[in-house]
């Protein structure tokens, strides 16, 4: 106790009153505190006093008349919270004190060894244990949270209004002492938690609970009102919910309508290749290339939809499989350079030839991406050229693989460039915007790297051109050691190689491919060459008749052996003139096969293992099939489109109009291939190839999938059913007559099930 000038008001409840004096006169002997004793000669008189004044502290005697101090003080323990009471004795009785201290009294004193020092420390301390016990229960009755504190025997001491609450009683409860109803209350709520440390109140709140020790075996249980949190949680997890089915419907409808649209656009793509074919006719050849244009940019928009939704739905598939880099860009290049030369654009590819020759990851996702991005490069670049690059990158053990596409086009500025990779943004939005597009390209092309454990980039300066680049982390499935390639390129290190007219994309590429071997390399125009000048190779661009004389009259000038045949490489379009006997003529754009060419020009003859880090496609006979073929196909337009473009290709057919007329017509007749639409009336194409899987005669008979349901769960399904390809339409015809080739050549493995095209 902090000592004051202001008194201390005790009450003595004791029949003797000469206990009175004898506690007086103790109490006068404390100097520190001035004392105020008041004394009840019965409980009855104690009752008035109390209801008088407000006292300090209240000393109670054992024993008054028939009844014990013990019971006044369990009476009045929950009405006199802020004032303590000591119980006084004449007894030494271990039990009247552990009783004591149960009924609620602060301190036990025995009469005969009271000293003033004692009653003193006693009442000091018996105060500031009110005084704590006050502060606890104003902080309790304010917090939000219930607490209710539980002794070694489990039995509630104290508690609040939250707490009762929680566990489904009045807040009234809390003038009352009853441990018991408490207790009680606290085991029904108990019984029907529905969550460990979770409890749902009879009002429908929900309170999250937690045990804390209190210590010597004491707990204090915490009630926290989690109900609005819970809440939020439960709409959040609906949202969810809800978002993830509106994902599924959007990706549901938009499967559906991909595959709608796809058969018409089929039909429409394969008649004006047919219609290209058959027509000599330059205005109406100008008209289809306008068809196959617009329907072609139709089926990329459909294809970009598409691929957008298997992300959302977290559907994309990833396939890791072994495949070749170079064969990827130089398809890609080859299909874009029309374009390109269309636009007076020179392109041209560099594959690095220290990179594995096989890599592992998804080719179909690269060679998507990588169109992509040279589409683009293509449609912003109106002069100059383009040039693709595959190089290895070094980081300590680690290999990455970094394809660049690099253009001369406008540039984009710095402040739009964050936009690039966002959905459905454009760098150019206004009214007057010279190109059209959905804005997904780019998007698509990230998402899907980082799918496949890479990423894309662009760096662009205004006015000077644009670089994007991919980069993917190298699981090499075939590795060639660097070293060794590096000692192969070493043979060519000084050879004199001039290129000559070539365009900036060819000649760049040629002197990445310079860097790499050790050529001593030139590049110029034949009238800015000294005439003394000699070469070991020239290389030059060709699309004429006349600049085609002028290059062999610069190699029989300029070649270090002019006698010797071929005397230079010359790269032209497809479309020009027919090569000379003594030239070796390679067809533009410059693509990484060019190198093993030059390699076995300058330094012939070519090395066992060829630096090329592609071979030619394999030819195709011209001759007619002897294979018999079966399509089920229930769409008039598909039907006919299919016998046509198989014919042109030298392949003869029997149509059907579904799968129940497909297993009849097998029964009847013994087919090599079976091309079988999915979606057909009566008998679909999954059920009718589980048909003919159940036939001994046809259990290895080559089955491939022509369906516009182009989703991964359409292809699982149909590898399931028994199909060795699923197909995507439109149809890919070329890709579709090679597989047949091989299928007759019997150079696939076609007994196998699962594999896929």
């Amino acid at each position: 106790m902090t000592s004051d000038s202001s008194p201390v008001y005790v009450l003595l409840i004791d029949d003797d009153r000469d206990d009175f004096f004898l506690t007086e006169d103790l109490l006068k002997q404390v100097s520190d505190t001035t004392y105020r004793l008041v004394w009840a000669g019965s409980y009855d008189r104690a009752e008035a006093e109390l209801k008088e004044r407000e006292f300090d502290v209240v000393l109670v005697d054992y024993q008054i008349g028939d009844r014990t101090g013990l019971d006044f003080i369990r009476d009045k323990a929950s009405t006199m919270s802020t004032c303590p009471m000591i119980l006084i004795t004449g007894l030494r009785d271990n039990g009247i004190d552990r009783a004591a201290q149960q009924a609620g009294a602060a301190d036990y004193l025995t009469k005969d060894s009271l000293t003033p020092e004692l009653l003193d420390r006693s009442i000091r301390y018996a105060r500031g244990q009110a005084e704590r016990r006050t502060l606890l229960h104003t902080i309790m009755a304010n917090t939000t949270t219930g607490l209710i504190a539980l002794d070694q025997a489990k039995t509630p001491v104290f508690w609040n209004a939250p707490a009762l609450r929680a566990i489904g009683l009045e807040d009234l409860l809390l003038t009352s002492q009853d441990r018991s109803l408490v207790s009680d209350a606290m085991q029904r709520a108990f019984a029907g938690a529905f969550r460990p440390r979770e409890l749902k109140a009879a009002d429908g709140n929900i309170y999250e609970v937690t045990i804390n020790n209190a210590g010597r075996g004491n707990v204090v249980v915490a009630f926290q009102d989690v109900t609005k949190r819970a809440e939020a949680e439960r709409l959040l997890r609906q949202s969810i919910v809800d978002a993830e089915a509106a994902v599924t419907s959007k990706s549901q409808f938009l499967a559906s309508m991909s595959h709608e649209l796809r058969t018409p656009l089929n039909g429409i793509i394969g008649m004006a290749g047919l219609l290209d074919m058959s027509t000599t006719d330059r205005v109406a050849r100008d008209h289809i290339d306008v068809i196959k244009t617009s329907a072609n940019d139709l089926l990329r928009m459909i294809n970009s939809l598409l691929d957008l939704s298997k992300i959302e739905a977290g559907k994309m598939e990833i396939e890791k499989t072994a495949f070749e880099v170079a064969p990827i860009l130089e398809s890609v290049v080859t299909l874009l350079s029309a374009n390109a030369r269309a636009k007076g654009l020179d392109i041209a590819c560099y594959v690095d030839p220290r990179l594995p020759r096989t890599v592992s990851n998804d080719p179909h996702r690269l060679k998507q991406i990588v169109t992509n991005l040279i589409g683009n490069a293509v449609k912003f670049t109106e002069a100059g050229g383009i040039t693709v690059k595959a190089t290895l990158e070094k980081a300590g053990a680690r290999r990455a693989m970094r394809i660049s596409v690099i253009d001369t086009g406008p540039g984009i500025p710095k402040s739009k460039q964050s936009q690039l990779f966002r959905r459905f943004s454009q760098v150019d939005t206004g009214r007057s915007r010279r190109h059209d597009g959905t804005g997904l390209g780019l998007a698509l092309c990230k998402e899907m790297l980082e799918l496949m454990g890479g990423n894309v980039g662009c760096d662009s300066r205004e006015g000077v051109g644009s670089t994007f680049f991919v980069t993917l982390p190298l699981d090499v499935i075939d590795t060639a050691i660097e070293t060794t390639v590096e000692s192969q390129l070493s043979r060519f290190k000084g050879r004199r190689v001039l290129a000559l007219d070539c365009g900036p994309a060819t000649a760049a590429v040629l002197v990445s491919y310079a860097e790499v071997s050790g050529w001593d390399f030139t590049s110029a125009r034949a009238e800015d060459l000294n005439p003394n000048a000699r070469f070991d190779a020239i290389v030059a661009q060709v699309d004429s008749a006349a600049k085609r004389a002028a290059l062999l009259a610069t190699a029989k000038q300029h070649l270090v052996d002019p006698t010797r045949a071929p005397h230079a490489l010359e790269f032209r379009p497809v479309d020009a003139v027919d090569a000379v006997n003594d030239a070796i003529t390679l067809a533009m754009p410059l693509l990484p096969r060019a190198f093993s060419s030059l390699c076995s020009y300058l330094a012939p003859p070519a090395p066992q293992n060829s630096l090329a880090n592609s071979a030619p496609r394999m030819a195709v006979s011209n001759g007619k099939s002897r294979l018999r073929i079966l399509l089920a196909e229930d769409n008039p337009s598909n039907r006919k489109l299919t016998t046509m473009m198989l014919n042109a290709g030298g392949f003869a057919l029997q149509a059907v109009e579904d799968g129940e007329l497909a297993i009849k017509a097998c029964r009847e007749c013994d087919f090599d291939v079976i091309l079988m639409d999915l979606h057909m009336p009566r008998c679909d194409g999954l059920d009718a190839t589980r048909q003919l899987r159940a036939l001994p005669a046809y259990q290895h008979v080559p089955i491939i999938g022509l369906t516009a349901s182009v989703l991964p769960e359409d292809r699982s399904a149909c590898l399931a059913a028994g199909m060795n390809v699923h197909l995507a339409k439109p149809v890919d015809w070329d890709g579709l007559i090679d597989l047949l080739k091989s299928i007759e050549s019997e150079t696939s493995a076609w007994t196998t099930r699962g594999h896929a095209a």
